[in-house]
């Protein structure tokens, strides 16, 4: 029944249920059935954006399933955990998980274990502009949910595809894989999903410049997100409008929603989107303000402390083209000009992987 309430978005029933589950199997002792209760209220932690609460009651699945053997549930925790570094930037030790609990599914022929895994690696790569193994990723997904008939599965794994498509401006195919997802998310009444599909479909009308189009299904995805409580859903719309407002030169609104994002970012130690309203904080002031010495102050000084503290290429290379530009606006020509030698090669690097 939890799950049923799950699936609908409605977390306050779904953890009654989930609680009441394990009082039940804590007094019949019923290990297996305590980590599946606290597995699942976990769930339902990362999807409101406590990433902490969500890490500790995996990690205490993962300790019970240890001590009993089950190597399932092994697999599914290390899985969940994967997802929750995932939303918080880390792709290091997402990639880790997920390769775990991925091994765990290939030795127990655990066909549905293996699609979620190849699902969840395909984001990661998808987010670090590796499109070709995210492409290959979820498409091998694709390919297992359809034999299984996992519906659920087959709107996801096409989401992916959608995204990707967006990306590499294949718009047609792209607006086809949401419109897809959307489809099976309203038959399943997954409200996530749906609130997903609907925000990618946004994120296909802005690539294309439509942007009245693309703001009104980031609108219907918000709502949706955050009617169910999916605090996880809010930074992934809030950073798309953010960037629509900032194209559309609405900056007073743009900052608005910026802030309100690094609010939420904070709050779920969402290290990249942090990273991300940093940068464009210091953008939409570059915009804005006039003041020779204030734009140095506040907006490229920012930028260039930022790049000397991390080791992300992608992330170097976008600072490094964001400061090019600021610079040469400024006419510190020769300094735009180190900032646009620095990120080039790395672009390219990029690309390779992407193409």
């Amino acid at each position: 029944m939890g799950n049923v309430y799950f699936a609908q978005g409605n977390y306050v029933k779904g953890m009654e249920c989930y609680e009441k589950s394990l009082k039940i199997c804590e007094e019949i002792g019923d290990k297996q059935g305590i980590s599946l209760a606290i597995g699942n209220m976990g769930n339902i932690y990362y999807l409101r954006g406590n990433y902490a609460k969500a890490i500790e009651c995996y990690e205490k699945s993962l300790k019970i399933c240890e001590e009993i053997g089950d190597k399932q549930g092994i697999s599914r925790a290390v899985g969940n955990m994967g997802n929750v570094y995932f939303a918080q930037g880390n792709y290091v030790k997402g990639m880790e998980c997920f390769e775990k609990s991925l091994k765990i599914c290939e030795e127990l022929g655990d066909k549905q274990g293996i699609s979620k895994a190849f699902n969840n690696t395909g984001n990661i790569y998808n987010m670090q502009c590796n499109y070709v193994k995210g492409m290959e990723y979820y498409e091998k997904s694709l390919k297992i949910c359809e034999e299984l008939g996992d519906k659920s599965g087959i709107s996801r794994a096409v989401g992916g595809l959608g995204a990707i498509n967006s990306r590499l401006g294949n718009y047609a195919k792209a607006v086809e894989c949401c419109k897809k997802k959307l489809i099976i998310s309203e038959e399943l009444g997954e409200k996530i999903e749906i609130s997903t599909a609907v925000g990618n479909l946004g994120n296909v009308y802005y690539e294309q410049g439509n942007y009245i189009k693309a703001m009104e299904c980031n609108e219907e995805a918000l709502t949706i997100a955050k009617e169910i409580g999916a605090k996880w859903l809010l930074p992934i719309w809030l950073f798309s409008k953010s960037e629509m407002l900032y194209k559309m030169r609405k900056y007073e609104e743009a900052s608005e929603i910026n802030e309100e994002l690094l609010k939420i970012a904070e709050e779920m130690k969402d290290k990249e989107n942090i990273f991300n309203c940093e940068v464009r904080k210091a953008r939409i002031e570059f915009k804005t303000e006039k003041n020779y010495t204030l734009r140095i102050k506040n907006c490229i000084e920012p930028l260039e402390k930022l790049l000397e503290a991390t080791k992300d290429e992608e992330r170097i290379a976008e600072l490094n083209y964001e400061l090019a530009i600021m610079n040469n606006e400024l006419g510190r020509k020769e300094i735009s000009k180190s900032h646009k030698r620095n990120a080039i090669p790395i672009y390219k690097k990029l690309s390779l992987l992407s193409s």
